[in-house]
């Protein structure tokens, strides 16, 4: 594993420049080019016959180049332009801002391109990928795709890939015995990683994306394992009631709490009165009464001695929770203010120097309520 974290700038062909170009896609290391996957794929093996090219559609097309030239247009762009002859048919293909393409296009090799048919009298293909072929039979298939940034082409991402491949595939770990593997009729992650980036079939590559999608589930879940275990070992504040307030403020309200709020609640209280700190989501439809719950708690740890802070996304949310909020603890003493962004600099000292000084046991507001000096 230590030689999939290598820093990818000493994998040949990348260097401290095209590093630093990675870098800007969060990729820094030989595993992260690993989990750089196509975005797409090109099946090259599908050519367009060259009586038929439309003006304006895409065209791939085997050929033999006859000449080459090199030109400037106004602006001072280099054009080169080659006449390729495929199936009988001379075509001119251009290259934009790539001087560098007359030292590649030799005359009598073979090649293949694709790009957007500008002319069909005489046709004409401004191109966007090529290359230069052995013969007729070296055609590539099935190609990747990938997200890119100005400087690195495809074709460096496909030689890039090809080689960490080659050079590092065997050092990935596997985390799947082979018992495990059949069970869930998966393949090896050295199989998923090779077909996810040069699929050798259609069955390949989705048995590469099966693996990889349970590859990346099984680890989510085991970091949350993992963090659920750091946590129970970090204590947190107990909170155990000095008075009857919990009991008065359920006592005044004007419904009967239903069995899944009841049962919320008394798992809620009892993480709070555990030396752990409590992580807990409560998920429930619009009107289900989830406000509520959120109440009790607040004011468990209102009675425990502790204040308690209640944070919505928007302001009007505040506003309807705060005013949901004041209805629920009507009567019962306990103090709640509203802190927004839109609150006034008076107003706001005001509300600190009362939260400072404990007296205001529930804060209700926007992000105003983690910004410094608030807490």
């Amino acid at each position: 594993m230590d030689r999939l974290l290598q820093n990818v700038q000493y994998l040949k062909g990348v260097g401290p420049q095209r590093s630093k170009l990675l870098a800007k896609m969060n990729i820094h290391s030989i595993f992260d080019l690993l989990w750089h996957f196509p975005r797409t794929y090109i099946d090259r093996s599908v050519l367009q016959p060259t009586h038929q090219l439309v003006t304006g559609d895409q065209a791939a097309i085997i050929g033999t180049v006859l000449t080459t030239r090199s030109s400037r247009s106004r602006r001072g762009m280099t054009i080169i332009s080659a006449a390729i002859e495929s199936q009988g048919i001379t075509i001119q293909a251009v290259w934009f801002n790539q001087p560098f393409m007359t030292d590649i296009l030799k005359n009598g090799r073979k090649i293949w391109l694709s790009g957007k048919v500008r002319n069909v009298l005489p046709p004409e293909i401004h191109v966007s990928e090529y290359e230069m072929l052995e013969s007729e039979e070296s055609v590539p298939g099935i190609v990747p795709v990938y997200h890119t940034t100005e400087g690195i082409s495809q074709k460096m991402w496909r030689s890039l890939l090809e080689r960490v491949l080659k050079t590092y595939l065997g050092d990935y770990p596997e985390i799947l015995d082979q018992s495990q593997r059949q069970h869930y009729e998966l393949c090896t992650i050295q199989e998923a990683l090779a077909n996810i980036h040069f699929p050798t079939e259609g069955s390949a590559y989705q048995q590469a994306r099966r693996r990889l999608a349970f590859e990346e589930l099984l680890l989510f879940q085991l970091r949350l394992r993992s963090l659920a275990v750091e946590d129970n070992k970090l204590t947190g504040l107990v909170h155990k009631e000095k008075d009857d307030l919990v009991q008065k403020i359920r006592g005044g309200l004007s419904y009967q709490l239903t069995p899944a709020q009841e049962r919320v609640i008394a798992e809620i209280f009892n993480d709070m009165e555990s030396p752990w700190i409590m992580n807990r989501l409560l998920q429930g439809d619009v009107g289900a009464g989830k406000t509520v719950v959120a109440a009790l708690a607040m004011v468990k740890a209102v009675s425990s001695g502790y204040q308690a802070a209640f944070m919505v996304p928007t302001e009007i949310l505040a506003l309807q929770h705060g005013q949901a909020l004041t209805n629920i603890l009507y009567g019962s003493g306990v103090k709640l203010e509203l802190l927004t962004g839109s609150t006034s600099a008076a107003e706001r000292s005001r509300i600190l120097e009362l939260t400072h000084r404990g007296e205001i046991d529930i804060l209700v507001g926007t992000h105003a309520l983690i910004q410094e000096g608030v807490a």
